[in-house]
């Protein structure tokens, strides 16, 4: 428990978000974050947002009065849902089409040739499957939590270009409570979305055809690729000396969404890759990490002149641009210590980062 009184109080009339202002005197301070932890499930179930902070040895808690009103509207998010489908669905018809042009050309029997207007679908939900995977991992944790969050938001695309759609987010009303919180939800996502990406790409390579290298002038070349995609062509396909892997759409659409992957996993900003780093470091050294990276990130860019590259610079650089060039802001409490929570994510962010790495074939 903590005995508190009340220090000041103040309200936001442009916002209609009241905050109380509270110094707090907590009975056990090695059980402070359990304490907290057990009052930010109980306030947040009550429409109350809690915050705790140190000031010069003072504990301070902030509540804020946000209401049970909900915070989204469920037809925007169908409408949403349905749009992502149909960019997603003739971005995949668009690669059925030149996937079978490909086929009858070299007299290939292709799994887009084999299976007809199935494959587009296949196709579509293969995109579409591993990011809402991703955005349930979020989703489901944070309920797990008692934290408030929306279903995925889809954001559609244009079609035909890249995947047909921008991926899809949810959005959450309050921080978590704690750093391992705030780690195991911002990990849970890609953990997800990994697997799925894995059984996508295990099919989409195994269907992936070759033909001689000689035959393949007019193919563009792939230069980046990450290394797990890479391992994965070598085992399951392992084309000879003078042979060359033409990827199917669904191999293609595993490529993407690994590259994907690993953009959303780099420790910048508010990425989940970003909110994991953040669980186990400050605000000055999250801050420190992501610039470091996202100037390397484009003076690689600039250097190798690689496609990809340049995307994910590009990227990088409009989420700075986005977020204000701000750091993640850190659990509710802010002065909490990296757990085990925190730890396991920590351990399978690396692993995940490295596998997805693009690196030069």
């Amino acid at each position: 428990m903590l005995d508190h009184h009340k220090e000041s109080s103040i309200g936001d009339d442009e916002d209609r978000i009241e905050v109380d202002i509270y110094r707090v005197a907590p009975q056990d301070p090695s059980n402070i974050e359990r304490d907290f932890k057990e009052l930010y499930r109980e306030v947040i179930s009550m429409g109350y947002y809690p915050q705790l902070l140190s000031i010069d040895g003072n504990y301070y808690l902030r509540i804020y009065n946000i209401g049970k009103r909900r915070n989204y509207n469920p037809l925007t998010i169908i409408i949403l849902l349905l749009a992502s489908i149909v960019t997603v669905t003739i971005t995949s018809y668009m690669w059925y089409s030149q996937d079978l042009e490909i086929a009858r050309r070299f007299g290939i029997e292709t799994e887009s040739l084999r299976l007809g207007s199935i494959y587009v679908a296949i196709l579509a939900l293969s995109i579409l499957g591993p990011l809402a995977i991703h955005e349930l991992g979020h989703f489901l944790t944070s309920r797990i939590l008692r934290l408030p969050a929306t279903p995925p938001y889809f954001i559609p695309g244009p079609p035909g270009i890249g995947l047909g759609t921008f991926g899809a987010v949810i959005l959450m009303r309050f921080l978590p409570a704690t750093a391992d919180d705030l780690a195991m939800v911002a990990i849970a996502g890609p953990l997800a979305g990994f697997a799925a990406i894995l059984i996508v790409t295990i099919y989409g390579i195994s269907t992936s055809y070759m033909i001689p290298s000689s035959m393949a002038t007019s193919f563009q070349e792939i230069s980046f690729s990450p290394l797990l995609f890479t391992l994965m062509v070598n085992m399951l396909v392992n084309p000879g000396q003078n042979e060359v892997v033409i990827l199917n759409p669904v191999a293609y659409a595993g490529y993407f969404l690994m590259l994907i992957h690993f953009l959303n996993l780099l420790p910048v900003a508010q990425l989940d890759g970003g909110q994991v780093l953040r669980s186990l470091v400050s605000m000055r050294t999250h801050m420190m990490i992501g610039v470091t990276i996202s100037i390397t990130m484009i003076v690689a860019a600039m250097f190798l002149r690689a496609e990809i590259l340049i995307t994910i610079a590009f990227f990088l650089l409009i989420i700075f641009l986005a977020t204000g060039m701000r750091s993640h802001p850190g659990p509710a409490y802010r002065e909490a210590k990296p757990g085990l929570g925190a730890t396991v994510a920590a351990i399978l962010w690396i692993i995940m980062l490295a596998m997805t790495i693009p690196l030069p074939l």
